[in-house]
């Protein structure tokens, strides 16, 4: 692995209506994904799509860590919001997977 690389993309389309912000490759060991939500009825709809995706691409990728940025102008009704939805579909998910948690 490279530690020197970096990779910056813009607009990367992650699914039928998904597209991040930027998608952000810090050394092939670090995949950042940045996307901007409107509030909590938009978070809920993409959070799962957004974890899947984000942590089957460092898997399969090689990355050692997955994080995902939420730009939002609503902080406190967006935190509520994942919370829930990142709960109600992370038990599940957890099965046989390992470093998955919301911070």
């Amino acid at each position: 692995m490279d530690a020197e690389h970096e990779a910056y993309q813009t607009g990367v389309s992650i699914g039928d209506d998904i597209v991040l912000d930027h998608e952000i490759n810090v050394g092939n060991r670090l995949l950042i994904y940045v996307v901007g939500v409107d509030g909590a009825d938009s978070i809920k709809q993409v959070l799962s799509q957004l974890v899947r995706v984000g942590t089957n691409k460092r898997d399969e990728c090689g990355f050692n860590r997955f994080r995902l940025v939420l730009l939002t102008q609503r902080a406190e009704s967006v935190e509520d919001a994942a919370s829930d939805a990142f709960h109600s579909f992370s038990r599940p998910y957890l099965a046989g997977k390992k470093r998955l948690h919301l911070d």
